[in-house]
């Protein structure tokens, strides 16, 4: 749902043109904003955290992770790129490991609410998207 007199934030932060006149060219920005914008909106942790979903159906973890980087990137990844995510993706393991209970908080589920199969691995593959998420090239595609 679209208000002409109230747009999204979102859509302001990423220079989103007035609704009421014709863009033909929208401008390029990257701000600081923007990506704090991607990093803590809801509407992109929910992104993350369904993509992540979707992503353990994938038989490993090279192929989550890389199905998360042709997901978010439209690109496969290139192998400094594969070791740097699996890298994210071994120390978001670790540290989701250490602390449980932020496994429930990273997957937004309630207090009471039941676990998936393996908490902390869809946990860090949630990070590793969000932190996809949060590229230039994510933001800026040409």
């Amino acid at each position: 749902f679209f208000q002409r007199t109230v747009p999204y934030p979102m859509l302001m932060t990423f220079d989103a043109p007035n609704s009421t006149a014709t863009c033909t060219r929208r401008e390029r920005s990257n701000t600081p904003l923007q990506a704090l914008t991607l990093w803590n909106d809801p509407v992109f942790f929910d992104c993350a955290r369904t993509l992540g979903r979707k992503l353990m159906g994938e038989p490993t973890i090279e192929a989550r992770l890389d199905q998360a980087f042709e997901t978010c990137l439209a690109r496969p990844p290139t192998p400094a790129e594969r070791t740097r995510l699996r890298q994210l993706y071994d120390d978001q393991t670790r540290l989701t490991a250490e602390e449980p209970a932020s496994a429930k908080s990273i997957l937004g589920l309630e207090a009471d609410a039941a676990l998936p199969a393996d908490p902390i691995a869809q946990a860090a593959v949630v990070a590793a998207v969000r932190t996809l998420m949060n590229l230039d090239e994510f933001i800026t595609r040409d």
